[in-house]
């Protein structure tokens, strides 16, 4: 069962909404749950996993909305030390965050379940009775599911390209078996989707924990809109410093363009096309005027909500609180804190509700409310980055 007890709703001074959920496993008595042991064998992926699957990303994921293509770093320095807490990246409040200390204990099987479930369907549902899209919701789910798995058993890290591509990189070791076959999720990503799929749409799907990576959605990719999803993510990352930018007159790509260089045989007119084909008109023009293009933008700095960084508030998250306090207002952070969530969280808060109000300051008709619902009880498919 997947338990969530608390709906954080932080409201700024200027009505912009910024919606948290959190998900507290150890008090299984109080909260909304989530069963995963259901029922007979479902024909398809899609009748079993990604509606369980959607209310898992709808409960623990947040949406910021678009870059703005400001630089916001989101950091607290600790009053009388050397010591600042955060991602200081110029990309800092760019992309989705998961609420990742939520996998844990109940709601840790509970994915593992699910995972599992999904890995057994090609014995029983043979994929050569399945669709192309079929396949492709299929392997991207599966990715991200076991993603966040290992995301989790690894909780907390705060800086992720270590333990992704390092010596013993998670991304090359076994951790599924799909159709009794073990799998890495480098396995899923290139030998199978990579090979399979020529359309760098693709590489849009695949979430890879930290800030630099294309968006982890608030549902399940669906055979019937997966390819409406893809391009959705890839139009929200390439308007995004993490994505694209233009520097000193070079097309500055994100090192996901380089690791998925198989999709981009001549890497450096076809990333360029595909980049400009999706970057808003009046950038597009700035990257059409680039010399060159280099893959070089990142920021391997986790999506966990809480950054990676955990605290009791009632026992050592004093210093950082007294430092958010002059920073951030009392009224702020007093919301922030009653809410559960450490000081940090209320900086990240602030910088996504300053973003809005300079969208909103440009565009007073724009809709700049950031959102995440409880999920309706007719569980809807509606799509959503």
């Amino acid at each position: 069962m997947f338990h969530r007890t608390r709906i954080a709703r932080i409201i700024s001074v200027s009505a912009i909404t910024l919606a948290l959920t959190s998900i507290n496993a150890t008090a299984a008595s109080t909260g909304a749950y989530f069963m995963a042991d259901p029922t007979p064998a479902a024909e398809k992926a899609d009748d079993f996993a990604y509606p369980y699957w959607d209310y898992i990303l709808r409960t623990t994921v947040i949406s910021p909305g678009m870059s703005d293509r400001t630089s916001n770093p989101v950091t607290i320095k600790v009053d009388n030390s050397r010591f600042h807490w955060g991602n200081k990246n110029p990309t800092a409040i760019e992309g989705n965050r998961i609420y990742l200390g939520a996998f844990e204990g109940e709601n840790l099987n509970t994915l593992i379940q699910i995972r599992e479930r999904m890995e057994g369907l090609p014995i029983t549902n043979p994929m050569d009775t399945w669709t192309p899209d079929e396949r492709l919701a299929y392997w991207l789910n599966l990715y991200n599911i076991a993603m966040v798995e290992q995301l989790a058993k690894h909780y907390p890290k705060r800086i992720l390209k270590d333990l992704l591509y390092g010596e013993e990189a998670l991304l090359d070791q076994k951790v599924l078996k799909v159709g009794g076959v073990p799998l890495s999720l480098n396995d899923i990503h290139h030998r199978i989707v990579l090979a399979k799929w020529d359309n760098p749409l693709v590489m849009y799907g695949f979430f890879h924990g930290y800030v630099g990576s294309p968006n982890i959605r608030r549902e399940a990719y669906k055979p019937e809109t997966v390819w409406s999803q893809l391009h959705q993510n890839a139009v929200e990352f390439i308007n995004s410093n993490r994505g694209a930018k233009v520097r000193g007159g070079k097309l500055r790509v994100s090192e996901l363009y380089r690791i998925n260089a198989a999709l981009f045989p001549n890497f450096d007119r076809d990333v360029k096309k595909h980049v400009i084909e999706y970057l808003q008109p009046g950038y597009a023009a700035l990257a059409e005027n680039s010399r060159s293009v280099v893959a070089e933008t990142d920021d391997y700095y986790t999506t966990d909500i809480e950054m990676g960084i955990t605290f009791d508030h009632q026992k050592g998250d004093d210093m950082l609180e007294d430092t958010a306090l002059a920073l951030l207002g009392r009224e702020t952070l007093s919301v922030a804190v009653r809410n559960g969530w450490p000081s940090h969280v209320g900086v990240y808060m602030r910088e996504v509700n300053r973003k809005h109000e300079r969208e909103f300051r440009r565009n007073p008709s724009a809709n700049t409310n950031v959102t995440v619902d409880e999920l309706p009880q007719d569980s809807g498919t509606d799509s959503e980055n």
